[in-house]
């Protein structure tokens, strides 16, 4: 951030001062002085000092590394593309850009959690998905209910027995 300051430079004995409004740092570090070539008329002509320069007037500005890239796109062929157009159940339409080689989908999820389909396009068949097992499901891939009820009698016949404890 920069504030407008009316600076006053210090000058050689016998110098005459002048007052112009500069750029200061929120650091305090000195102004840089007006450029010569931008400064308005009435001091376009005055002498440049040699104390009015500064180290960061004398030092090279570089950039942040990665930041810009210092190639052009001079020369460079993109690879062709097409927009595919989706519409959502929802009222919403995406347009996306693929490649002419793409396999593009059918279906592409909206912003709003919903399916888009794809335009044109017919909705796919959902895939065949396994039914959920259950614990019960695996314990009869296991055993027969006759010999889960022969298990369950000799438990609780222990249990009243008093030889087994019960568990929480």
């Amino acid at each position: 951030m920069v504030l407008k300051q009316a600076a006053r430079y210090r000058e050689p004995a016998g110098a005459v001062h002048q007052t112009f409004t500069a750029d200061l740092a929120i650091d305090g570090t000195k102004p840089r002085p007006p450029n010569v070539l931008t400064a308005d008329p009435a001091h376009a002509t005055a002498p440049h000092s040699p104390l009015e320069d500064t180290l960061a007037d004398r030092s090279l500005r570089g950039m942040s590394i990665g930041s810009k890239s210092m190639e052009t796109d001079e020369g460079v062929d993109f690879a062709p593309r097409f927009q595919a157009h989706y519409d959502c159940p929802n009222g919403h339409t995406i347009i996306l850009p693929f490649s002419t080689e793409a396999e593009v989908p059918v279906e592409w999820e909206c912003r709003c959690g919903e399916l888009a389909l794809l335009r044109d396009a017919d909705r796919p068949e959902p895939k065949a998905t396994k039914p959920v097992r259950t614990h019960w499901d695996m314990l009869l891939e296991r055993r027969t209910i006759k010999e889960l009820e022969e298990l369950l009698d000799e438990r609780l016949d222990l249990l009243r027995a008093g030889k087994l404890r019960r568990s929480a």
